[in-house]
C-alpha cells in the first residue's frame, strides 16, 4: 500500500469516528444553538459571550483542538442531514490561522492567538479591582492607578521573558514542523510576582517547555524573525501563557489585600474572589468583546 492511499484510509477512519460521535451529540442536543469549539475552555468562554452579548443560551461540541473544529466541519458541509442545524464552528488564530481553510460566515477566527489573549486587558483588570478587590472611593482610585502602572510593568517582563518561547513557537508551526505538546504550566520556567518577572530556566527547559523533542528541528531558526517581530506580544503571542501570568498577577493582588498591611492597597479589605475557580467565565464577563465576533454571533 502507498503512503497516500494509506493516509487516505485513516483520514477516512477519523472523519468515520468524528462523525459517529457528533451524530451521537446530536441525538440529545435537539433543536439547541450548538457552537463547535477546540476545547473545554473554549465553550466556557464563547456560550459566556453568546449569553453576555445576545441573552442566547447554546451548547458546545469540542473538537479536540483545530484540526478537529475544522475536520469536522469539512464532514458536515453542504451535507442536507446538517442542513436544519443551527450550528457554528469556532477556531483561535494561533500561529497559523485557518491552516488553509477559507474564511466563511459559520467559521469564526479570533482577531487575536486565541480568546485567553481577549480576557488579559487592562479594561478588565480595572472593573475586577473596582468591583471584586474593593477599590471604590478616592483611595480606591488611587490603588487601580498605582497597580495599573506595577501590571504595565511587569507585563512587559514577561513579554521579555517569554519572547524566545514564542519566536520558536511561531518558527514550527509557520513551517509546518510537528513539536510534542506543549507545557502550560509556566511556573516551571518564569518567576512571576508583584515586584518583578524574571525567566527560571535555561535553554534546554524552554525546548522542554515548547516541546521541542529534536533540536534538528530549530536547524533554520533564526531568532528575530521579521514577521514575528510585528506581532503585538498581548494580542498575537501565545494566550494561555499570558493568561497563566494574568491569573498569577490576580492572585497575588488578592494575597496582598488580605494582609493585615499591604503593600500595593491602601488598606485591608476582605474579598471573595478566588482568581483561581471559574476565573474565565468570570473575566468574560467584564472583558471588551471583539466587535468581529459580536457580529458574527448576530448570525446565530
Amino acid at each position: 500500500m502507498s503512503e497516500r492511499i494509506g493516509g487516505l484510509r485513516k483520514k477516512r477512519e477519523a472523519d468515520a469516528v468524528m462523525q459517529l460521535r457528533f451524530n451521537k451529540f446530536l441525538s440529545k442536543a435537539g433543536n439547541e444553538i450548538i457552537l463547535a469549539v477546540e476545547g473545554d475552555d473554549d465553550v466556557t468562554f464563547y456560550t459566556t459571550v453568546l449569553q453576555r452579548v445576545y441573552s442566547k443560551c447554546a451548547i458546545g461540541f469540542v473538537c479536540n483542538g483545530k484540526d478537529g473544529v475544522l475536520q469536522l466541519r469539512n464532514i458536515v458541509r453542504g451535507k442536507k442531514t446538517y442542513s436544519s442545524v443551527n450550528l457554528t464552528f469556532y477556531v483561535d488564530h494561533d500561529f497559523d490561522g485557518l491552516k488553509g481553510d477559507t474564511p466563511s460566515y459559520d467559521l469564526y477566527c479570533t482577531p487575536t492567538y486565541s480568546f485567553e489573549n481577549i480576557l488579559v486587558d487592562i479594561r478588565v483588570l480595572n472593573t475586577l479591582l473596582s468591583s471584586e478587590y474593593r477599590c471604590n472611593g478616592f483611595d480606591g482610585l488611587n490603588d487601580i492607578e498605582s497597580i495599573g502602572n506595577i501590571y504595565y510593568k511587569r507585563l512587559d517582563e514577561f513579554n521579555t521573558c517569554m519572547k524566545l518561547a514564542n519566536n520558536i513557537i511561531h518558527h514550527l508551526r509557520t513551517n509546518g514542523i510537528q513539536s510534542a505538546n506543549i507545557d502550560n504550566d509556566i511556573k516551571k520556567y518564569v518567576r512571576i510576582s508583584l515586584d518583578g518577572v524574571q525567566s527560571n530556566c535555561e535553554y534546554n527547559d524552554l525546548l522542554t517547555l515548547i516541546g521541542v523533542r529534536d533540536e534538528e528541528e530549530l536547524s533554520t531558526f533564526n531568532a528575530g524573525e521579521e514577521v514575528f517581530e510585528k506581532l503585538n506580544p498581548v494580542k498575537s503571542w501565545r494566550g494561555k501563557y499570558i493568561l497563566s501570568f494574568f491569573i498569577k498577577i490576580l492572585s497575588d493582588l488578592k494575597e496582598d489585600r488580605g494582609r493585615k498591611t499591604p503593600v500595593y492597597f491602601s488598606s485591608k479589605k476582605k474579598m471573595t474572589f478566588n482568581p483561581s475557580n471559574d476565573v474565565i467565565r468570570t473575566l468574560t464577563s467584564c472583558a471588551p468583546i471583539p466587535d468581529c465576533l459580536v457580529a458574527f454571533m448576530n448570525k446565530i
